[in-house]
């Protein structure tokens, strides 16, 4: 450990004589004429208290919070400038000046950006080749700068168990600089992981707060690099914390920058872990962190262990329990699961599991109860949270949640379903106090989302998450006509929308509805009012022949449903 501090204090020194390039820095704000509000023009005085900042064209290495490196694309050079640039203050490298052509004028020292129309596409002559130009500027968005000790990312994107030593430099949407820290970076996550625009885990050696939210050493960086309007993880945050979760992962957009390299929209978010600061229990009294997740993850989980109910269960914290510890926790599990199915409350806090329950039904939550569903247990009691994991709610699926009128939580959409929510919802005591949850608390937050909160969100976005489609078009489009939907505002605001409505005519109204599951390799799910015929376009009912899991008999859509819940599989290929 002492090694380790050594190595932080050495790193520190370093980067922060790189760093040192960083000039006028003095927090004072910007005038909003010197912001991007929505577009890529600028417009208006710019503010000469911005930040100065560094354009690098001929090194991909070059390490440095002001030194931004171009991203190539198609042929084309895209700027990707942080929200507090002011063009007057953004100049060229040392090395690039000389050699660097743009509009067919050489690029000098006393060159600066306020020359270009940032509506425009400039040219640009490099090594006596041409290419495109294009600069893009976030707006309202904190940025973040990661610089490594190394000054590259290669061996943590590679490796998700690798450390690198790095310097964080937050700077808010007026260029003033919120916190200065170091640290290390990693990689986390699992099917995100995969992906080309990766999520990463923040280590600190001593407390540090972001934007706001209480100091603590640990911190994650959501890459939301399935959720291309960036809305599901942060709605679902604010929603948690807006009906009063006893503990909710906050979280803030920053445009991240890796090694000056700008890497796309992310959130920083408070880490789900006990910590005096966030989820506060006492380990020491037996207190513990679990979550339930998917089997063919065990060997990456902590402590997993198979339940009384056959459920995957990670027993996440404490991190090293004793074998007694961990027996203890065991056994405490596999009793709240025997009391969930029988219906004994004694030991669940009923408030927390209906919060979760509501807020995995309302966003469609394809994991619900399935992975990444955390629960713990406090003073002898097992509450549901923190709410984690989301973006990949909201209709962002192309199969198990796209129909926003269907029970999707209650009875899973993956295979083995859900267990602990089928129990409960089955439950008189729990549904009646869920219903009146749903009225009293979450109603009134849902509709300020849809009739103003989605826009206000996606137009303070707008800039931001325009610069982070280009800077991942190829990822966005590979995901969206494979894996998951094209999301934006609009469709996440009209699937609320449709799911309110859809809830509210069943717990409010009293409306019976039968549901249907597809098994389309996971499972749609389609409710239809109990007595009618289904009628949807989402699945092929009349060249395809679907038959009743279990009992072998062909489905028939043209007579009306009356079971509550139906499985079907198909004995034809697609």
């Amino acid at each position: 450990m002492k090694h380790r501090f050594q190595v932080y204090i050495s790193i520190f020194l370093v980067l922060t004589a790189c760093a040192a390039l960083l000039c006028s820095c003095n927090g004072q704000d910007l005038t909003s004429e010197g912001t991007i509000s929505g577009s890529d023009t600028v417009s208006g005085q710019p503010s000469v208290d911005a930040p100065e900042i560094t354009l690098c064209f001929c090194s991909r290495k070059a390490v440095g919070a002001n030194i931004i490196c171009p991203h190539k694309s198609d042929g084309t050079y895209y700027v990707f400038l942080p929200s507090y640039a002011n063009p007057e203050r953004i100049r060229f490298c040392e090395k690039c000046r000389g050699d660097l052509v743009i509009d067919n004028e050489e690029v000098t020292e006393s060159t600066t950006c306020a020359l270009y129309d940032f509506s425009a596409i400039h040219t640009i002559k490099m090594d006596g080749k041409k290419s495109g130009l294009r600069f893009m500027q976030s707006a309202n968005v904190a940025t973040l700068f990661v610089d490594t000790g190394s000054g590259k990312m290669t061996a943590v994107d590679s490796d998700k168990d690798h450390e690198e030593d790095a310097k964080y430099t937050l700077l808010g949407a007026d260029g003033s600089i919120e916190t200065e820290v170091i640290g290390v970076i990693e990689g986390r996550g699992n099917y995100t992981w995969e992906l080309a625009k990766k999520p990463y885990l923040i280590t600190l050696p001593e407390r540090a707060g972001f934007l706001g939210m209480n100091p603590a050493k640990k911190w994650v960086l959501l890459a939301n690099a399935t959720d291309a309007a960036a809305l599901n993880n942060k709605i679902v945050s604010d929603m948690a914390n807006a009906v009063g979760f006893e503990y909710a992962p906050k979280c803030e957009y920053v445009d991240l920058y890796l090694n000056g390299k700008y890497n796309g929209l992310y959130l920083i978010s408070e880490k789900a872990e006990i910590d005096s600061e966030r989820l506060d229990l006492d380990k020491a009294s037996g207190d513990f962190l679990a979550k339930v997740d998917l089997t063919d993850r065990w060997n990456t989980l902590n402590n997993p262990f198979t339940s009384s109910l056959g459920r995957t269960v990670e027993l996440t914290e404490p991190e090293r329990p004793t074998d007694r510890e961990r027996e203890q926790m065991m056994l405490a599990v596999n009793r709240m699961e025997s009391a969930v199915l029988a219906g004994n409350f004694d030991i669940i806090d009923i408030d927390s599991w209906a919060k979760r329950y509501l807020i995995d039904e309302i966003s469609g939550n394809i994991d619900s109860d399935l992975c990444s569903s955390y629960f713990y247990s406090k003073g002898g009691v097992f509450y549901a949270g923190p709410a984690w994991d989301y973006d990949m709610a909201f209709g962002n699926s192309p199969v198990r949640n796209s129909v926003p009128q269907a029970f999707i939580a209650r009875y899973g959409t993956g295979y083995g379903g859900a267990v602990y929510y089928p129990a409960l919802y089955n439950n008189e005591r729990f549904y009646s106090r869920m219903v009146e949850i749903y009225e009293s608390e979450f109603l009134p937050f849902l509709n300020e989302l849809t009739e103003t909160g989605i826009d206000e969100r996606a137009e303070m976005l707008a800039s931001a998450t325009k610069m982070n489609a280009q800077r991942w078009s190829d990822l966005f489009y590979e995901l969206h006509t494979t894996v998951v939907n094209k999301t934006t505002a609009s469709s996440v605001k009209r699937y609320i929308n449709e799911r309110v409505e859809f809830l509210s005519s069943a717990w409010l109204d009293g409306v019976e509805y039968c549901t249907v599951q597809f098994d389309l390799g996971a499972y749609m799910n389609i409710s239809v009012k109990k007595g009618e015929v289904l009628s949807t376009d989402a699945v092929d009912l009349r060249h395809t022949e679907w038959f009743i899991d279990g009992s072998g008999k062909r489905f028939d859509p043209s007579k009306p449903v009356t079971e509550e819940r139906i499985f079907l599989r198909s004995w034809k290929p697609w």
